[in-house]
């Protein structure tokens, strides 16, 4: 491998966050002294360089990021990383003082990167270390590592090491508030959105940005809802984690807390998630919309004996129309067709077209409808077991281009048939 020559920068908007900070800065170092020679330096492939400058960040979930400079004079972050060349290394407060070694017993976000390009991180095969410890205002530092991983070519079996001792820089964040971020960006939340679902099997909140969209959505079993969540590496059950409006983050291999909190006017949530090298933050408290979704399913409720009793899901949804009736299949499975012969499970309703975008309306407005489970069971029959829908049985249909809001309730009280109830709601693309 040629000799690392090049800078690697990684500019960071400083808009997006503010810091303070407390340092002294670290005495200048002389130029060109060979490595060996040196108290503070870096090397890596043969290439080096003395380190002038250490900033520490406290990333919460007691771990640690250094980052160390060739410059003098560095107090954050943003300054190493538009200054050139630099190192970060992260490990757990916990191995302070220690051997931080890369294997089974070490943190699994401990890491040591070169630039933004070239990194040793947990569960790399090779070997490699950080040692470090903090006296007061000084700070030693050893590490090594082998067998760096690039995000653009084979690993490379050079030795990275270096050592530092002498004085270093705190920089700390101002807390978030109404904020979420990946690493050290900053955006802020205009509001919340907390869903339930009709089955109660799932909760939903999301954080919502300025522009309306979902920044943070967190899906969690209702039961979870005011508990800790603390995340120790396994991945957690009932909980899934997604943000800039649907990525998941992967939980597996994550350390960190969510904690939440909700009351009838205000939902509070924070977050502080540390994996590898991404962290993902978010705090808020404030205000939120209630949400319920309802799924699409029938209930089929009849004092005698009937295969349709029950919730039954419905799998997709089919149109027949014209100018005077429409007609809905409501399929259990992907695999069912208008002209399925053998419809078991289907229902199908027959409604006057004018129905559509109408509004609500009863059943008793309603002259020309039919209503069967299937093919072979339509009703109304024969006109003395004509069905007698309750004066509150109700239906609406809405339409937006092909896409589909049905639902009903009725009642299916016919002379001389035992007492039946059915509830039935669809929303989706017709197919």
């Amino acid at each position: 491998m040629t000799n690392i020559k090049r800078a690697f920068m990684a500019v960071l908007a400083a808009a997006t966050l503010t810091f303070i900070h407390s340092c002294e800065k670290p005495d200048s170092g002389s130029e060109g002294t060979p490595p060996e020679e040196r108290t503070n330096y870096f090397t890596y492939d043969g290439y080096s360089f003395e380190i002038n400058s250490v900033v520490q960040y406290d990333k919460g979930d007691n771990n640690i990021e250094l980052w160390l400079s060739p410059s003098s004079g560095m107090t954050t972050i943003n300054e190493v990383e538009r200054s050139g060349d630099y190192v970060v290394l992260n490990t757990h407060r916990s191995y302070l003082g220690n051997k931080d070694r890369f294997n089974a017993q070490t943190s699994r976000s401990s890491f040591i990167r070169f630039g933004n390009n070239l990194q040793f991180a947990y569960g790399n095969t090779g070997t490699a270390y950080i040692e470090a410890a903090i006296n007061g205002e000084e700070i030693t530092v050893s590490f090594l590592a082998q067998h760096l991983y690039s995000k653009a070519a084979e690993p490379s079996s050079a030795i990275l090491e270096g050592k530092y001792s002498g004085k270093f820089c705190v920089e700390k964040e101002l807390p978030y508030s109404n904020q979420w971020g990946m690493n050290r960006n900053r955006e802020n939340l205009a509001g919340a959105r907390y869903t339930t679902y009709e089955d109660g099997s799932n909760s939903s909140i999301a954080l919502l940005n300025e522009s309306g969209l979902a920044a943070i959505e967190l899906i969690l079993e209702p039961s979870k809802i005011g508990k800790p969540i603390s995340l120790t590496g396994s991945t957690p059950s009932g909980v899934v984690l997604k943000y800039s409006n649907g990525v998941e983050f992967d939980l597996k291999g994550t350390s960190g807390t969510i904690t939440t909190a909700l009351s009838e006017n205000t939902l509070k949530v924070s977050m502080n998630l540390i994996k590898g090298e991404l962290q993902l933050r978010a705090e808020y408290d404030g205000a939120y919309e209630s949400e319920r979704v309802k799924l699409n399913r029938y209930d089929y409720d009849y004092s005698g004996t009937s295969a349709y009793k029950g919730t039954h899901d419905i799998a997709k949804l089919m149109v027949a129309s014209n100018s005077v009736i429409t007609s809905f299949y409501f399929a259990p499975s992907d695999g069912y067709q208008i002209s399925t012969s053998n419809s078991t499970h289907m229902p199908i309703l027959k409604v006057p077209t004018s129905l559509i975008n109408a509004g609500k309306k009863t059943f008793m407005e309603i002259g020309d409808w039919e209503f069967a489970f299937d093919a072979m069971q339509v009703w109304p029959y024969e006109n003395e077991y004509k069905p007698h829908p309750a004066s509150t049985d109700w239906i609406e249909i809405k339409q937006i281009n092909n896409v589909y809001e049905v639902e009903f309730v009725l009642s299916g009280l016919a002379t001389g048939m035992p007492e039946s109830h059915i509830d039935v709601y669809y929303k989706g693309e017709a197919k």
